[in-house]
């Protein structure tokens, strides 16, 4: 059991545990203003901000200075609202962001701030089950914290990560408008839990506001070290992102080279592929995406499994559909009446061919096939080369039959064409059709 844990359970007055929440109970893996960086990217990407990753998070921590300043009071005690009210004027302000109200921003920046943060944590094992413990033994935990984010949101946080019935009550900060650091808070948690000060502990680990200020105030505090924890903090103040990006990505290369499928390291590829993808469908409201041909399929699934992933709101998830349309098939459908067919796809897919080849390409029956030519006075299987252009098609273009079967299988490839994009439930005449390729000899 940790030391600080030991010495609570042994002050026999203490049935009050207080503790502290970040670098207490849960760390992060990177430093905590990080954080705010991945929330800048949240933002950008899901409300069309047309700002940088870098001038967002500038602007969140100017706006939080500029309060502190206004409100005289710590970062900390600012209301989470004013905060984000003051975030999003700028924005307005700034011609930023557009066609986005208050209400919309505040529910996407609380979110942001929920996945930036659940990202990137972990819990201290150690102290929670010292904490744990203590509960079992009759002694009512609270978190006390100083902090940004709002109750509910901590309350999520503890939730997902499977310990928030460890807790009788969360007190944060911002909602109190007062702190540890200044020590204003605890008068007001005691008060609120209806605990005595002698019969109170606190674990914490800030020397001043987990142990000094409560100390000060008749609380029992015992100051975590956690030294590793803070050089860790610290470490990661220093670096570049783009060094970073750059390590993880040779990182993830050499990984996937040694794995036991050939070509894998192209996933970072496909990565970003697909989250640029996503962003500029976003800018753009797109709703639904078609992705074509066999690759398409590939292509489809990992964009569904990156926004599993990664959307804020399901309602915001882009529909996909596998659009199962050739190169061969979508000249069909675009067919003009033969007098003004330019057989573009044809022209440049071949150089040469016959006539069984080209009247083929509309589904034309054999013995169809052979009274034409016949009635045209042309060897069906002669090779000609710029068959688009030659005096065999001129004539072609000509014979009733031909004329006969060529506008019955147009007008049925556009209708069976017309009822399968129908089938998929898009108003294509209002939204327009978003198609997904590899592209010519993409593969």
């Amino acid at each position: 059991m940790n030391s600080k844990i030991s010495k609570i359970k042994a002050n026999s007055k203490v049935n009050v545990v207080f503790t502290d929440l970040f670098d207490t109970i849960i760390h992060r893996t990177v430093h905590p203003l990080y954080v705010y960086r991945i929330w800048a990217k949240l933002m950008i990407r899901e409300l069309n901000i047309s700002s940088s990753i870098i001038e967002l998070y500038q602007i969140r921590i100017s706006a939080i200075k500029t309060l502190t300043e206004d409100l005289s009071c710590k970062n900390v005690e600012i209301p989470y609202e004013v905060m984000v009210k003051e975030v999003f004027n700028r924005l307005q302000n700034s011609n930023k962001i557009e066609g986005v109200n208050f209400e919309k921003f505040l529910s996407y920046f609380t979110e942001a701030d929920y996945l930036a943060e659940k990202g990137v944590q972990f819990i201290n094992e150690d102290i929670v089950s010292g904490l744990k413990y203590l509960k079992e033994q009759g002694k009512r935990i609270f978190v006390v914290s100083d902090f940004h984010l709002p109750v509910t949101t901590i309350r999520r946080l503890l939730k997902y990560h499977g310990i928030e019935e460890i807790f009788e009550e969360v007190f944060i900060s911002c909602e109190f408008e007062a702190s540890k650091e200044t020590g204003t808070l605890y008068p007001l948690v005691l008060k609120s839990t209806n605990s005595r000060a002698e019969e109170t502990a606190m674990i914490g680990d800030d020397k001043v506001n987990d142990y000094l200020n409560p100390t000060s105030q008749g609380i029992f505090a015992q100051h975590l070290k956690h030294r590793k924890h803070k050089f860790r903090n610290k470490r990661n103040l220093f670096g570049s992102v783009h060094n970073e990006f750059e390590k993880i990505c040779k990182k993830t290369e050499n990984a996937c080279r040694k794995s036991d499928y050939p070509f894998s390291e192209y996933i970072i590829h496909f990565y970003f592929f697909t989250e640029r993808l996503y962003e500029e469908c976003r800018r753009k409201n797109i709703n639904d995406l078609f992705f074509l041909a066999r690759e398409g399929h590939y292509l489809k699934e990992l964009f569904d499994k990156y926004q599993e992933l990664n959307v804020i709101f399901e309602k915001d998830r882009i529909n996909t559909h596998y659009l199962k349309a050739s190169r061969h098939s979508a000249m069909q459908v675009s067919l003009e009446p033969i007098e003004k067919e330019q057989f573009g796809p044809l022209r440049k897919k071949y150089d040469k061919m016959s006539t069984r080849d080209f009247l083929a390409a509309f589904k034309i029956p054999e013995e169809v096939m052979v009274k034409i030519c016949s009635e045209v006075g042309v060897d069906i299987d002669e090779v000609i080369a710029n068959y688009i252009s030659s005096d065999t098609l001129k004539a072609l273009r000509k014979n009733e039959l031909l004329i006969e079967y060529y506008d019955k299988h147009r007008i049925e490839q556009k209708k069976s064409f017309d009822a399968y994009l129908n089938s998929f439930g898009v108003d294509f005449k209002e939204e327009g059709i978003c198609v997904v390729d590899v592209g010519w000899g993409g593969t």
